[in-house]
């Protein structure tokens, strides 16, 4: 292959990398109008498809897939002020969610601490100071959690 067939081949594939990013764009757009509520929200996913559990593949792929992109492309207009306000419309949080809400909040490193055998959990505790959580119900739901995903993936090694 010379120089002019992979500069064709490279500009074909940016091409149609530009066309999935336009429709997939396209379809957040439907979503967002399809699925917003009388008073303007987005549903927290796990209200939106109570069936899929937090953590699921199914937030991966197929329609949670695209419900969670949408939802995190609604949800940019707001400040940490803001989105505050919106999670409180929907209290209590699940507590299997807690994690995914403080990524919300720009928590990184809430991933790392839930499958290392925890940490501080500092966002926990912040949305806690917020009233969207109890620290002490997540922390109780999470070392249950843990000890069994623990067991599970010993079993498999």
């Amino acid at each position: 292959m010379n120089d002019d067939q992979r500069k064709w081949i490279e500009n074909e594939l940016e091409d149609e990398l530009e066309k999935g990013r336009e429709q997939r764009a396209k379809h957040i757009k439907e979503v967002i109008a399809k699925e917003l509520t009388p008073q303007g929200d987005l549903l927290p996913p796990w209200k939106r498809f109570p069936q899929i559990q937090a953590g699921s593949i199914g937030w991966r792929m197929g329609y949670g897939e695209i419900y969670m992109m949408s939802w995190d492309k609604w949800s940019d207009q707001f400040n940490k002020e803001q989105l505050v306000e919106y999670f409180k419309k929907y209290l209590p949080l699940p507590l299997d969610w807690l994690t995914w809400i403080s990524n919300r909040f720009g928590d990184e490193d809430i991933a790392h601490e839930f499958f290392t055998g925890g940490s501080d959990f500092k966002t926990i505790h912040w949305l806690e100071q917020q009233g969207l959580a109890n620290f002490d119900e997540f922390k109780s739901w999470y070392d249950s959690w843990y000890d069994t995903w623990q067991k599970q993936k010993d079993k498999s090694e």
